[in-house]
Parts: C-alpha cells; structure tokens; sequence
C-alpha cells in the first residue's frame, strides 16, 4: 500500500509540473478579458495610444495561447 501511496504522490507532481503556468497579466486582473477591457479603458480616456493597445492585448493572448510563461518557471 506504501507503494501506492509513493507512486500516487509522485504522479501528483508530474501532473502539477505539466500544468501550464499562470499569465502573469491573469493573476493581475483575474482574466485576459477583464485586462482587456480595462486597457480599452484607457485607449478611450486617451491614456493608451488605440493601435499600440489593440496590439498589446493580441500580443498577451497569444503569448498565453503558446504557454510562453512556461519558459520562465
């Protein structure tokens, strides 16, 4: 039963490294929809350039779509 246990355990950690890690920019503001309306927030009030934020928010899905946050663990 130890065996089990042992194995079980080591099974838990594989899985957990294999888990995508978190987007930054979701831990911030708790989804990439809720930071992408708060900059279209900003691009409205003039505080972010439109083009400039339009992009960077097509650059951060992408960026979580390609788990580029998995390289950095």
């Amino acid at each position: 039963m130890a065996r089990v246990r042992s194995m079980l355990a080591r099974v838990g950690r594989l899985e957990r490294s294999d888990a995508p890690a978190q987007c930054p920019f979701e831990r911030q503001y708790g989804t990439l929809e809720n930071m992408a309306r708060e900059w279209r927030g900003m691009m409205s009030a003039g505080m972010l350039d439109p083009r400039d934020g339009e992009a960077l928010i097509a650059i951060v899905y992408r960026w979580r779509n390609d788990r580029v946050w998995d390289l950095w663990r």
